[in-house]
């Protein structure tokens, strides 16, 4: 626990505007600052919590009441101004509001719009609570939980006091996201802690419905990261498959061998194709005979630089099961350090991801551990899922959407995850999360009008989040799908070079009091709020 930015407060009055506060928080700030010193703000429809209320009545600190959009601001910013120029410190205390998980300010716009009106230039302070997880680095409680406070420069005087205030504090988070150890480690290790801790989730394959457990899976990526190292020296290594067990092994495999797996985009020219492959330096590429079959018409390399599953897996046999029982009764720790998978840094390269080219050549764009270990943390920190809860793995892993939140986040969050080889099969996608009760849908606009012809009323009663992007969502299309299906579609957006979530919009959440308070977690015609951890 610590605070930061002391030397930020003047020696005469301030007017301090925490974006959230606790119980803890308020305890920390008064013993580091002393509380001889503090008037406390506090608006009627949003008091604080009972033991902040409790604490602040027992030691009768000095306070203002007042409402928002009720009391004369020039009575407000009188009584304000009187305490500021006796040197006091004024702290607006916001109290507890609905507000969807992971948002950056917890003050109702009613309120924000009320201290706005006062005219007095305030100091942002941000609270932020961090544990030692990937998931959930951010939390949204103090509970088990170090506290961050950082008193941050006073603003400027001048208009848009609450977008300069979020602006602050949205700069504060991105810089504490930024210095978290957990975040700097390596994806690898992770991926191998979490499938050995998980090991009873399941990889479905949504054609035939077999399954893999993430212990199996674990022991045949390993099995075959050991083969691949005798394959190549390269350190990068071609794949070409739909989502699926082969893309999991496959880009398993060269994590846990080391190397870079680079996804190519089978539907892409074979000039984009050609680009790519010449940019990635890549000599030998993981595929399958069975989807070379179904892509007759793509550019294949010549067969002596194809590594292909279907032979591959029956000789890793003997070798997962040694490895198998190994996981088994092994420490994780002791694995990992005997692999090396602890060896990257956050700054190594963990994927390489080519953007579409549709300004050109495709553009090759090297994410590193840091990059994926962050955004599953951004995306984690704003989801909330049961430990039951099921991925839909459609989006092809060579998009960058597909590898991060349809490949690493399930594993790493301990999910299972049901997929299928292609996006545009509706029908079939909709009997699949149907079937097995689907919590996370990650799809395109144009997909939702396929769902919208070819599946039932009742085929999303299970989702949970039906977040879309790299496109527009038109209203009236959002609007149908929610009348048709009970659903609301979320826009959100990233790119390849953001690893690749930047923002997403979340169902509101209910009310939390008489006046109608919440932070609101979706505003029409946008993409939504930023993740943690950005500005």
């Amino acid at each position: 626990m610590a605070i930061f930015g002391s030397s930020n407060l003047s020696e005469s009055g301030d007017l301090l505007i925490f974006n959230k506060v606790s119980y803890k928080t308020l305890l920390m700030f008064e013993k580091e600052l002393g509380r001889d010193r503090m008037t406390y703000l506090v608006e009627e429809g949003l008091p604080p919590d009972t033991a902040t209320a409790s604490h602040l009545e027992s030691t009768k600190a000095d306070g203002i009441l007042f409402q928002a959009g009720g009391s004369d601001p020039i009575a407000l910013r009188s009584a304000i101004m009187e305490r500021l120029n006796a040197g006091k410190r004024v702290v607006f205390l916001p109290g507890p509001v609905s507000h969807v998980k992971g948002s950056i300010s917890q003050i109702p716009a009613r309120v924000i719009k009320a201290l706005e009106a006062l005219h007095i230039s305030p100091v942002p302070v941000y609270t932020g609570f961090y544990t030692n997880s990937v998931l959930d680095a951010e939390a949204d409680t103090d509970a088990q939980a170090d506290i961050q406070i950082h008193i941050l420069p006073k603003l400027a005087p001048g208009a848009e006091m609450a977008a300069r205030l979020t602006s602050a504090w949205l700069e504060c988070s991105a810089q504490a996201y930024a210095t978290l150890p957990q975040l700097h480690g390596s994806l690898s290790a992770l991926l191998f802690r979490s499938l050995k801790l998980h090991s009873d989730c399941r990889v479905i394959d949504g054609i035939d419905d077999t399954t893999l457990t993430y212990g199996q899976l674990l022991a045949i990526s390993v099995a075959f990261a050991k083969r691949l190292k005798k394959i190549t020296a390269n350190r990068r290594v071609g794949i070409i498959l739909p989502p699926g067990k082969g893309a999991a092994i496959a880009n398993l495999g060269c994590l846990f061998a080391g190397k870079t797996p680079v996804n190519f985009n089978y539907s892409a020219s074979e000039g984009a194709f050609a680009s790519s492959v010449k940019q990635s330096g890549v000599d030998w590429f993981i595929t399958a005979d069975t989807f070379m079959r179904k892509l007759q018409n793509f550019p294949w390399p010549p067969q002596r630089d194809l590594i292909l599953m279907e032979r591959e897996l029956p000789l890793l046999k003997g070798s997962a099961k040694r490895w198998g029982l190994a996981i088994k009764f092994l420490t994780a720790g002791f694995i990992i350090k005997k692999l090396g998978l602890d060896a990257p840094t956050g700054a190594d390269e963990a994927v390489l991801m080519f953007t579409s080219g549709s300004s050109g050549e495709p553009k090759g764009v090297p994410l590193t551990h840091h990059n994926l270990l962050s955004n599953i943390s951004q995306c984690s920190s704003r989801i909330t899922l049961e430990p039951q809860s099921r991925f839909l793995g459609s989006l092809p892993v060579f998009h960058c959407f597909g590898i991060t939140i349809g490949l690493w986040y399930p594993m790493i969050g301990g999910y299972d995850m049901v997929t299928y080889p292609s996006p545009l099969e509706a029908k079939r996608l909709g009997a699949l999360i149907k079937q097995y009760g689907i919590s996370l849908v990650v799809t395109t606009p144009t997909f939702l009008r396929g769902f919208m012809k070819r599946c039932e009323t009742d085929t999303f009663q299970t989702v949970r989040y039906l977040i879309v992007g790299a496109e527009k969502l038109p209203e009236d299309l959002a609007t149908a799908f929610r009348e048709k299906f009970g659903v609301i579609p979320c826009e959100g957006y990233g790119l390849t070079e953001a690893s690749p979530v930047c923002s997403v919009n979340f169902i509101d959440p209910a009310p939390s009091n008489a006046a109608g308070d919440f932070i609101p977690g979706m505003k029409k015609s946008s993409v939504g709020a930023l993740l943690p951890g950005l500005a």
